[in-house]
């Protein structure tokens, strides 16, 4: 994993004629990782950024999130992007949504197991459930580490005491929570197979957390840029950067560098400048 200007490598590869497809997280890569799931919110000249540069020619913009379709389509509030929720069960590919039967199949069990999560949810206050379609996030975020690794054992100890009575699931930690979902269930990484352009594109996907691990093999495999955000990344980003900021830098810089952005509110040379970044000259 290196350190390597990312976007400086995407500008290039779009200014030799590629088509750029670009597809990123959204907690902890486009925006910072908050108390609540419902504070995460995009900054101003993140959203800048990407109506820049989706207004591109030859260039796809997408966000690809655990969250529910609706909500991460809610949060970044962008027509003409590409949007995947749920872990990449739930799709809006910009024809129309794609689901995966796995989606409908899990919401058959999610009253049992939002059940069963409730006993030690109520052992450690400032845990809870969030039920989305396909899928459930057991957030511990306002926990202590010493109380978030205990409450982990918990949870991961009640959903493994449902397995005789329950279909192989699907159980990772993820950024502060526990994601849940059935095994073989699609993952990110199908659905930046279903986002992505054709093989002469140029994919760029970027996450933070563990499931992002499939969606980087998956850009790695078709010899795309991935990039690791943050100290949890996927091992396999062929890019690290230190933070979520240090990402948002490397995206103004693409965006100043095709899109002609002014200099406010972008990073230079000497660090991120501040304020709020007004793109001009989008082509």
């Amino acid at each position: 994993m290196t350190t390597h200007d990312w976007a400086a490598a995407a500008a290039a590869g779009y200014q030799a004629g590629r088509p750029l497809d670009l597809l990123f997280d959204y907690d902890g890569t486009l925006a910072p990782i908050a108390a609540h799931p419902a504070l995460a919110a995009l900054a101003p000249a993140t959203r800048d950024a990407l109506v820049a540069l989706a207004a591109l020619p030859r260039t796809t913009v997408g966000v690809v999130s655990g969250r529910s379709l609706n909500s991460v389509r809610t949060l970044v509030g962008l027509p003409g992007l590409r949007y995947a929720g749920s872990g990449g069960m739930h799709l809006d590919t910009g024809g129309g949504e794609v689901v995966d039967p796995a989606l409908a199949a899990f919401d058959d069990i999610a009253d049992a197991l939002v059940t069963a999560l409730a006993v030690p949810v109520r052992w450690f206050p400032g845990a809870w459930v969030e039920r989305k379609p396909g899928c459930l996030s057991v957030h511990y975020r306002q926990l202590s580490p010493l109380k978030a690794a205990c409450f982990v054992e918990e949870a991961r100890d009640t959903l493994a005491e449902l397995a005789p009575d329950c279909p192989p699931l699907r159980v990772r930690e993820v950024t502060r929570a526990l994601e849940v979902a059935l095994a073989g269930a699609w993952t990110k990484g199908d659905a930046v197979a279903r986002m992505a352009g054709g093989r002469e594109s140029l994919v760029v996907y970027a996450g933070d957390g563990a499931n992002d691990e499939e969606a980087v093999a998956a850009v790695n495999a078709r010899g795309g840029l991935t990039i690791g955000v943050g100290p949890e990344a996927p091992e396999a980003a062929r890019v690290r950067v230190a933070d979520q900021v240090a990402f948002k830098a490397g995206l103004f810089r693409l965006a100043e560098s095709l899109c002609g952005a002014p200099v406010l509110g972008f990073p230079h040379a000497g660090g991120m400048a501040t304020g709020h970044a007004i793109l001009q000259g989008a082509r």
